[in-house]
């Protein structure tokens, strides 16, 4: 009986992919991660403004008359924002995600009908149709929960920065290292750490 043939993709490898496999919904893909993106700047400009608020309650910097007004008005729209934007990122990254799927689905029946019965001899159609229900439903997870989140750690430190140098280079020199900890170095060695866990469970 001849052996399944076991094929193993780099993590860029995979990725390019199923980033092809997910052409069909890009717009709802590049929608969610502009949501994802815009809900976390919200976060910062909490924190930045909530700050800014503070500092100028306490007497530490100028800001004019109905300062405070204004601040109270951004954190306000931020506070908005934050939900507005996880609802809308959720939201429409599931409604892409189901769709391609959806669409996975399809293709994999019609592969199924142009190859069977030659393909399904000796194999019980509900273990076929199983194996790839569950496959296509673990892909799932890459569009709905991961791909966003992970363009943001790209996008969100690049907007930050830029928005930093604008003010003082200065900012960008202390930011720079932190982020590179936190979005690359970290992440490499967890990955690292933890690869082959999975199959050794």
């Amino acid at each position: 009986m001849n052996k399944v043939p076991r094929y193993k993709y780099s993590i860029a490898e995979m990725t390019a992919r199923l980033l092809r496999i997910a052409y069909p919904v890009r717009r709802e893909l590049a929608a969610s991660v502009v949501s994802s993106v815009l809900g976390n700047m919200a976060r910062l400009g909490v924190m930045a403004f909530s700050s800014l608020l503070l500092l100028y309650k306490g007497g530490l910097i100028e800001g004019g008359s109905g300062y405070a007004a204004k601040m109270l008005a951004v954190l306000a729209l931020s506070g908005a924002a934050i939900a507005g934007c996880r609802y809308m990122e959720g939201m429409i990254s599931h409604v892409g995600a189901y769709r391609m799927l959806a669409m996975m689905r399809v293709n994999f029946f019609e592969s199924v009908s142009r190859l069977a019965p030659a393909y399904t001899v000796g194999r019980n159609t509900g273990d076929i149709v199983s194996i790839a229900v569950s496959d296509i439903e673990t892909i799932e997870f890459f569009f709905a929960h991961l791909l966003g989140p992970v363009l943001t750690i790209i996008a969100l430190p690049l907007t930050t920065m830029i928005v930093a140098w604008h003010y003082s280079p200065r900012y960008v020199g202390v930011m720079l290292p932190i982020y590179v900890m936190i979005s690359v170095i970290l992440p490499l060695i967890s990955m690292k750490a933890g690869r082959g866990i999975g199959v050794r469970y």
